[in-house]
């Protein structure tokens, strides 16, 4: 029996002539095309790991984003609420009346030391409690009211009250609307 070696490497094919180009050509053109294939793997994985570490980044921003919302919808819920408190006070201060021009106009029908009290209801009507040292002082007084509402500064002036102690002092109780 002849020994027959079985080689496993491949070391020609054996065909020589016609088909040895075609051979070495086929194998030139397999080799190309797995450098090509290995490439364009290589080229899609490094887009992919762009992407991903980009669509990580992108994941981050919005997250921060999210958060900045989050912070900036209680600011916005403040400013709305100031806002709105804003709108009520406005219309507050459109309906008070200017009480501060009623002091000077006090101050012309009785001296600042006389008033003990003063009161002023919601349609504006001002009631003044004095303590005046004589008669003579309440006489002037309530012509100086006079002379107010002669003037058109006052409208509507009542006594509301005279009492005279007997140490002379009058308590008077006047009341009156300011046209302010």
């Amino acid at each position: 029996m002849a020994k027959e070696e079985i080689n496993l490497m491949k070391g020609s094919s054996g065909t020589k002539g016609r088909l040895g180009p075609l051979e070495l050509t086929l194998t030139k053109l397999t080799w190309w095309a797995l450098g090509g294939l290995f490439s364009i793997g290589l080229i899609i994985g490094v887009i992919y790991f762009f992407g991903l570490s980009k669509q990580k980044q992108l994941e981050a921003i919005k997250e921060e984003l999210r958060t900045l919302i989050q912070q900036d919808m209680v600011k916005e819920g403040l400013l709305v609420s100031l806002k709105q408190r804003s709108v009520i006070a406005s219309k507050a201060l459109e309906a008070a009346k200017p009480y501060g021009k009623l002091f000077p106009l006090l101050q012309t029908i009785a001296p600042q030391n006389y008033f003990t009290s003063l009161s002023i209801d919601d349609v504006g009507r001002s009631t003044v409690s004095l303590e005046l040292p004589s008669v003579e002082d309440a006489v002037s007084t309530i012509a100086n009211v006079l002379l107010q509402t002669e003037e058109k500064k006052l409208r509507n002036p009542q006594m509301m009250s005279f009492y005279l102690k007997e140490t002379g002092v009058v308590q008077l109780s006047l009341s009156f609307i300011a046209n302010l």
